[in-house]
């Protein structure tokens, strides 16, 4: 897995998390300089650190439904 940074149609800057180049995670928002999307991106990669797994059970309809 990797995080890819780049430019979007509009100028702003976004991320995703690809694996085997195939995004599996993607902000909603686009940032306005490259530093800021730099910044979400350590933010990220620091909270996955101390992220719990919970188990959910069935997961409710939609709740992974492409965005």
């Amino acid at each position: 897995m990797d995080f890819r940074i780049y430019r979007d149609e509009a100028g702003g800057w976004r991320w995703l998390l690809a694996e085997a180049g195939t995004p599996v995670l993607a902000p909603r928002r686009s940032f306005p300089t490259e530093q800021a999307c730099r910044t979400s991106v350590a933010a990220v990669r620091q909270q996955v650190l101390i992220a719990p797994a919970v188990q959910m059970g069935v997961a409710a309809p939609g709740l992974f439904a492409a965005g």
